[in-house]
């Protein structure tokens, strides 16, 4: 009676005590914690012309209304499910993709893998975008996970501290209550149970071992007299009825049972926070370790030089593209494919208010020379003083770009978004989750917040279009203009104020000039600009490409923001009755 009457006093003791320890309050915004990464998560100052490889030439804040312009017709052609963070990309170093991916081996091309590898970043104008060097992501990547840990609220800790305590003096009741009914266990007793559990491999070290596998998950749960192993630890804590599975278990074997079950509950709390802790923990160190470390095993790949066809003997983290070189090959050689742009250019600005329906106007020069020298102000010629551009695009695929995602069940994988996703939003929150320890230099909001911490998803890319310039000439232009044409065989159109088809300024096309057939007849004078050329015009023929070089222009870019991109599983806060843990992803 004593013993019983001890023993319901002790439960009652833990309940209280237990209690008390969930109704910690939550812990909320924080002034003081994790304030090393807020200093890192700050907006970007847009700066003009911040990339020198961009022309000087161009302003570019006068030009937000013609990006706006290209990207709402580019983006007529793309998935619907992409969101907003679709851009321009202004560094003619990348104007260009090379879309012939792998080699017949299937091994990845260098200059497709520099290319969405890269990092993208904020362009001098909304809308627009730059991009790093290759591998830039990569390593930025891997500089962010490096400064990024997981770890438990301070009261969770607190409370986690606590639990850890309760359950060793619990334990301890069990072992005392165990012995003041049965008698002191003795190392007799545990080494008998140790023969009797030999052929099972089960191994019996203390007295609370021996009270719960021996005793209860043995005798009591009659394994014994069916010949089977004990019921594990694990397995009598996730019992559901304890005592539907304990037939052999003596009547005054009941006093234990209270005690055993809040020991378990407790157990299985703590279990779960120590579990999300080893689970985050572990996934984040993987992460890191195999983007650092690529093997075949973990997912890294081989990369050739399409110049020399070598393969790099040192693997890469992984990236995909999500079309086969069938597909992409398939629709730029569809020419009915099309996407088509409309333009008008003039030297002065009272004169973009009349423009023709579709056509977006703009401010600028554009200037025309043949391959002897010569060169003129198309708009200073044409007797409105405006020249109308038409570019058209036949042939063009959105092409999908993906990392090698992480994966814990086969631990292969580099790209885990979760942990920067939950730091930047964990950032002055004492919640339980990923943080930041190292203030990490990006800006991890998205494009129109001017985020600098992208990688790509995909890229618009399209066969160099053919520009058609057209202009009412003045009745006096038309023999200069006659006397140009008729050396013509290569020419440069050089258009200030449209980046987009700059890159026509770097290299002579081949250019038809079609004249009126009679000066005063009104017509109007068109030149063509193309990448083709006749057969006779050996000047104009472009050199062989081999296949892995082969390249389209890229229209538009749309960017994944790790940093701002929300995840289906967050970090939580805890209720006030502690009943919920906040756990990160739950793999």
């Amino acid at each position: 009676m004593f013993t019983r009457g001890l023993t319901l006093w002790c439960i009652l003791g833990w309940l209280i005590t237990f209690s008390a320890y969930t109704q910690v309050p939550c812990e909320v915004e924080s002034a003081g914690y994790d304030h090393a990464c807020m200093q890192g998560v700050q907006p970007i100052k847009r700066e003009v012309g911040t990339n020198t490889a961009l022309r000087s030439d161009t302003d570019y804040e006068a030009l937000g209304g013609y990006y706006q312009y290209v990207t709402q017709e580019f983006r007529k052609v793309l998935p619907p499910s992409l969101d907003d963070n679709v851009a321009v990309v202004l560094d003619p170093e990348y104007a260009r993709f090379p879309y012939w991916y792998v080699n017949e081996n299937l091994i990845f091309n260098q200059y497709t893998y520099e290319y969405v590898s890269s990092r993208v970043l904020p362009g001098p104008v909304l809308g627009t975008v730059e991009l790093s060097e290759g591998n830039g992501f990569t390593n930025a990547y891997i500089q962010v996970l490096s400064g990024t840990t997981y770890h438990l609220s301070i009261w969770q800790q607190t409370l986690l501290s606590q639990q850890q305590k309760s359950l060793e003096q619990l334990s301890n009741n069990i072992v005392q209550t165990y012995e003041q009914i049965y008698g002191v266990i003795t190392d007799a007793q545990i080494e008998s149970a140790n023969t009797a559990l030999t052929e099972f491999q089960v191994g019996i070290s203390t007295k609370l071992d021996f009270v719960f596998t021996y005793v209860i998950g043995y005798l009591w749960s009659a394994r014994d007299q069916q010949n089977l192993a004990p019921l594990s630890f694990t397995q009598l804590v996730n019992l559901p009825n304890l005592i539907r599975y304990l037939p052999e278990m003596p009547s005054d074997g009941a006093i234990l049972l209270p005690t055993i079950t809040l020991y378990f509950h407790l157990y299985s709390r703590v279990k779960a926070v120590n579990d999300t802790l080893q689970v985050n923990t572990n996934a984040l160190d993987q992460t890191l370790d195999n983007a650092q470390r690529p093997t075949h095993a973990n997912g890294g790949i081989e990369v050739f030089d399409p110049v020399n066809g070598k393969v790099s003997p040192n693997l890469l983290p992984g990236y995909a593209i999500g079309l086969s070189l069938a597909e992409i090959q398939n629709a730029l050689s569809d020419k009915s494919r099309v996407i088509s742009l409309s333009f008008t250019v003039s030297s002065d600005s009272k004169r973009q208010q009349t423009t023709e329906a579709g056509a977006y106007p703009m401010q600028g020069k554009v200037m025309f020379s043949n391959d002897q020298g010569q060169a003129v102000n198309l708009g200073e010629i044409a007797s409105d003083g405006k020249v109308t551009i038409d570019v058209v695009y036949q042939g063009y695929i959105y092409v999908p770009i993906f990392r090698a995602d992480f994966s814990s069940s086969s631990a292969s994988g580099w790209f885990y978004s979760n942990p920067i996703w939950q730091a930047s939003q964990n950032c002055g929150r004492a919640v339980t989750g990923y943080h930041f320890v190292v203030p990490p230099p990006f800006n991890f909001s998205e494009l129109a917040q001017g985020g600098d911490f992208g990688t790509l998803s995909g890229v618009l890319i399209a066969n160099s279009p053919q520009v058609t310039i057209s202009i009412q000439p003045s009745s006096t232009a038309q023999g200069e203009i006659k006397s140009m044409a008729d050396s013509l065989g290569m020419g440069s159109i050089r258009i200030e104020g449209v980046p987009l088809v700059g890159r026509l300024n770097q290299r002579f096309h081949h250019v038809s000039v079609t004249l009126p057939k009679e000066k005063s007849s009104g017509e109007p004078v068109y030149f063509v600009v193309t990448d083709s050329q006749d057969d006779d015009d050996e000047k104009s023929k472009p050199v062989t490409v081999p296949a892995e070089m082969q390249m389209a222009d890229v229209l538009l870019a749309s960017v994944l923001y790790p940093g701002s991109q929300e995840d289906t599983v967050s970090a939580k806060c805890e209720n006030e009755k502690g009943t919920s843990l906040a756990q990160g992803y739950s793999l």
